[in-house]
């Protein structure tokens, strides 16, 4: 399945639920817009990173509540220009962060999952986690932009992510990890000992 396909499949069952997510969803950008955004630069213009904001350019986060953004419990898309201006605050505000991580998510409060956006010849593009208080603060979180998405896809399918009452998107987080552990052997995160 194609990533806009995924991200499609995300947002109608994200609909179904009442989420408030769809409402925000930015439009896609152009090839044309993406080869004028520095995080595409030397990426293949059928990389995962490319199909994923030329289906959407992350969320309107200028008039909602964070929670009512969320693709997955406690994180949110980044638009493409706000990865860019997160990438240069985090390079002088961050011990850890360099010139080529670009943000993707963000959960508010210092977590980002990033990809390096460096000259590749690849298509799949890997995802890594950016935690200030873990150990390690960074590590390789989704094999690919399109195995992230298949895990979000079947969180939601599966009920994994559930909207109670409250109003906040939840998970069950047990059994994501057992899902994201399947669907991403290459990526370390899943595997550790310490996540619940």
């Amino acid at each position: 399945m194609e990533i806009a396909d995924l991200g499609e499949r995300i947002v109608d069952i994200q609909s179904r639920l009442g989420l408030q997510a769809p409402n925000y969803y930015k439009k896609g950008l152009t090839s044309v817009e993406l080869l004028q955004i520095r995080m595409f630069q030397g990426q293949r213009d059928d990389s995962e990173l490319h199909d994923f904001y030329k289906w959407r350019n992350g969320m309107d986060d200028s008039a909602a509540p964070m929670d009512y953004l969320w693709m997955r419990p406690g994180y949110y898309w980044m638009s493409a220009q706000d990865s860019v201006r997160e990438n240069a605050y985090a390079q002088n505000a961050l011990e850890d962060w360099q010139e080529n991580f670009y943000p993707i998510f963000t959960n508010g409060g210092g977590g980002r999952y990033f990809v390096k956006c460096k000259p590749s010849l690849n298509v799949k593009v890997p995802i890594f986690i950016y935690e200030p208080y873990s150990d390690p603060v960074i590590e390789q979180i989704y094999d690919g932009i399109k195995s992230m998405l298949s895990c979000v896809l079947s969180c939601y399918e599966r009920r994994v992510y559930t909207f109670p009452s409250d109003g906040l998107l939840r998970t069950d987080f047990k059994a994501e990890v057992e899902i994201c552990r399947n669907l991403n052997p290459k990526s370390d995160y899943w595997n550790r000992k310490n996540l619940y």
